[in-house]
């Protein structure tokens, strides 16, 4: 009888065996784009964690060696082993307007976050809750601004104490939790949204998905189906999110049933929104709280880190404060707290726009996932099934698109907003605005549906802070801390503090 030992051996050779030969597959259908790292096998996996750990610098030396062209480099974030990476105008707009019959975002973002693992058959129940955030939720954000206001006033008293002593806070804890509480106000209404548990469950969710999908990323295929059913939260945090709002669907659906979608009294929030637009074989409970789960994990920690970083560049440039202040109380009085006043606070939306630039969140944006081989016009080829990316992180420090590229110039683009010759300079340089040289939202059809919330939030909640708080770095320190970079990603340091006491006017 084969002992154990026996047994692991024949499996781990088969495995190597088989990661081999599609390593050597993938690899001689990419020999013509030039790489970053090394593309032995050996070696190409010491690569992939070099890759891991220090991704934003290989980027950056892939750019600048093959500028306007491709590179690849070795990486343990998709099947292929392999990530190519694009720059230059012509090559992003191409990636940008690429069918997603050749070229799919999705495809890339299963891969990314291993949903088929993670997220098991909820991978599979299709994006329509994409068109929800479009639509229905940034359409309620001017109706519901006060809400929105209100939120954030009574999470900040909460969380924020407003004293004359200077009280260190660990900002991205305190923003998470008060970013969470403002998009669930707006998503399944208050005093819901302020409840502990329910917050819980989703912070915790959105923090074991990335860590899930971390862990499944280092399993070889054919052990992934059995560690993601090991590592994944998705069905007890869909039973948790049930106790909390299956009544409430229940209810709704059944209301829908008898009165049809356009009943007086009809909530104007994320079920009702989600309901407008869901597929009959989706109507349901269970559904419509998983989409719910799913907007929350791709809003709050997203939201939370560009605040946070936000506010940690205004803390390390305290020579923004008045000149911000001065704008907002300016619009604040004209137009009260409003979305009207919020569009004409163009120093504050250029200083977000700014930090967003030099404190991404991702090296690489508009990543896509080839379904069948494509072609640049340049002639470079993607073969189906290896992910591409825009080098966002070194397009955004390139000194011939930026001026002084490297340094943090609050007002950069509300100056050119102000300044420029070109009639659409006003619309070209906000905040949400995205561009081949400007990618922290991605680009194209499918930039990040919630933009327009997360920028709504965002700015809302800096001229809350600037018009109430004073705040500065801990003693000693000059500039804001980096964060860590795990693969693609930057994640924003959870050691973080800011100073804040109340305004001294």
């Amino acid at each position: 009888m084969m002992s154990t030992v026996s047994a692991l051996g024949i499996v781990l050779a088969g495995v190597v065996v088989h990661r081999y030969y599609t390593f050597s597959k993938t690899r001689s259908k990419l020999k013509a784009i030039p790489t970053v790292g090394s593309d032995n096998f050996v070696t190409a996996y010491l690569s992939a964690w070099r890759f891991f750990l220090h991704a934003p610098d290989m980027v950056q030396e892939g750019y600048d060696k093959y500028y306007g062209n491709a590179f690849k480099v070795p990486t343990l974030e998709t099947s292929s082993g392999w990530m190519v990476i694009v720059s230059g105008e012509k090559m992003i707009e191409e990636l940008k307007n690429a069918p997603n019959s050749e070229l799919d975002h999705y495809e890339a973002t299963k891969e990314l976050l291993q949903l088929d693992y993670t997220f098991g058959k909820y991978a599979h129940r299709g994006t329509y809750h994409n068109d929800v955030i479009r639509t229905g939720f940034t359409r309620a954000l001017a109706p519901r601004y006060s809400d929105i206001c209100d939120e954030l006033v009574e999470s900040f008293d909460t969380i924020v104490p407003r004293g004359k002593d200077w009280v260190p806070v660990p900002l991205m804890d305190a923003l998470v939790s008060i970013i969470c509480r403002v998009s669930n106000r707006l998503m399944v209404g208050a005093p819901l949204c302020r409840d502990p548990e329910f917050q819980a469950i989703q912070t915790e969710f959105a923090m074991h998905v990335m860590l899930s999908a971390g862990i499944v990323h280092l399993c070889p295929s054919p052990f992934k189906p059995f560690v993601g059913s090991m590592v994944s939260k998705v069905p007890h945090t869909i039973k948790r999110l049930h106790n909390f709002l299956g009544a409430v669907v229940d209810e709704r659906l059944k209301r829908e049933a008898e009165l049809g979608k356009r009943w007086e009294g009809r909530p104007n929030d994320m079920i009702s929104w989600l309901l407008d637009h869901a597929p009959a074989e989706y109507a349901d409970t269970e559904d419509i709280v998983h989409r719910i789960m799913i907007i929350s994990f791709a809003a709050v920690h997203t939201t939370a880190s560009m605040l946070t970083n936000s506010i940690l560049q205004l803390a390390a440039h305290s020579e923004y404060v008045e000149p911000l202040r001065l704008e907002i109380e300016k619009s604040v009085e004209d137009r009260g707290w409003s979305k009207e006043a919020l569009a004409q606070m163009r120093k504050l939306d250029s200083f977000v726009r700014e930090s967003a630039r030099l404190s991404g969140l991702n090296c690489v944006s508009a990543i896509r996932k080839a379904k069948s081989d494509f072609t640049f016009s340049n002639g470079v080829t993607i073969p189906a099934g290896v992910t591409v990316a825009a080098a966002s992180y070194a397009t955004h420090r390139d000194f011939g698109i930026y001026e002084d590229a490297l340094s943090f110039k609050g007002f950069r683009f509300s100056d050119l907003r102000e300044n420029g010759t070109d009639e659409m300079d006003w619309l070209r340089y906000q905040f949400v605005n995205t561009q081949h040289n400007y990618l922290p939202f991605g680009h194209g059809k499918h930039a990040c549906p919630g933009r327009f919330v997360a920028a709504t939030q965002i700015k809302t909640a800096m001229a809350h802070i600037l018009l109430n708080y004073d705040l500065k770095l801990p003693d000693g320190q000059v500039n804001p801390p980096d964060g860590e970079w795990f693969g693609t990603q930057r994640v924003v340091s959870s050691k973080a503090q800011i100073l804040f006491r109340q305004r001294h006017v």
